[in-house]
């Protein structure tokens, strides 16, 4: 593994907007923009996928979950990447007028065990039965979910044992 220490992001996106997310060209622009700007605030290493429903399916609920190289952030530097996350994927104008914004949670973690445990998570389909929504599955056909952003060339800091 070449991260050591790893944050995890969560956006959800506010009922309002979900509409608008069921096209396949705007989650990818969305993907595309947060990685972006993580790269430019000087993330190396970043991995983005989408998760599209709960755990049993009972509602489309779109939130994009990102795995990067971070750790502890002060205050105000972590409301600072909020902030810009807010304004690069959600137009002001649109906050505004339905009075919610983005909700985004950030953690990070060091331990091997932890950063395992996300990456099965992110990483594990959420769409997983085609009557949950049967024409947003079709819209996603051939969707290419998660994607890689960086340099993942670096040296391993940790590895399994026993596997």
């Amino acid at each position: 593994m070449q991260i050591c220490l790893m944050a995890y992001i969560v956006i959800t996106f506010p009922l309002e907007v979900r509409p608008m997310m069921r096209d396949p060209q705007v989650l990818a622009l969305l993907r595309k923009k947060a990685r972006r700007l993580l790269r430019k605030r000087g993330y190396r290493m970043v991995f983005t996928r989408w998760h599209y429903f709960g755990e049993h399916g009972e509602k489309y609920h779109p939130h994009l979950n990102i795995l990067c190289d971070g750790g502890w952030l002060p205050e105000e530097q972590l409301a600072e990447l909020k902030d810009s996350i807010r304004r690069k994927l959600l137009p002001r104008s649109i906050a505004k007028d339905i009075g919610k914004d983005l909700e985004i949670q950030y953690r990070y973690s060091r331990s091997p065990k932890q950063i395992m445990h996300w990456i099965k998570y992110v990483t594990k389909a959420s769409f997983r039965d085609i009557t949950w929504d049967e024409p947003l599955a079709n819209a996603l056909y051939g969707f290419h979910n998660g994607c890689f952003a960086g340099t993942w060339d670096g040296s391993p800091k940790w590895k399994l044992t026993g596997t």
